[in-house]
């Protein structure tokens, strides 16, 4: 196995999810000394950031999780709710 070190400077990383078929990673934080909360997708062939989704209106992530299509992600907060995601950063639902 590989070791792959993913950096965007000043970003704390809070929560952690691959895609089915291991061609995408997503990571949830927040910047140090800010309130700029986002999910961000890598791209693990390139190793390279692909899409920064703003989730300040979204409450805190709890969890993330791709669903089977690979394009899909869902966030969960700590109220309960859920969010569904593609990977360019739209709201689906």
């Amino acid at each position: 196995m590989s070791t792959i070190t993913l950096r965007t400077s000043g970003w704390e990383v809070d929560t952690l999810a691959f895609s089915p078929n291991g061609k995408y990673f997503a990571s949830d934080g927040s910047k140090r000394w800010s309130d700029s909360q986002k999910i961000l997708i890598w791209d693990l062939t390139s190793h390279q950031l692909i899409s920064m989704i703003d989730t300040e209106s979204h409450g805190d992530i709890t969890a993330l999780v791709f669903a089977s299509d690979n394009k899909t992600l869902a966030s969960g907060n700590k109220y309960g709710a859920v969010h569904l995601w593609d990977i360019t950063g739209q709201t689906k639902k």
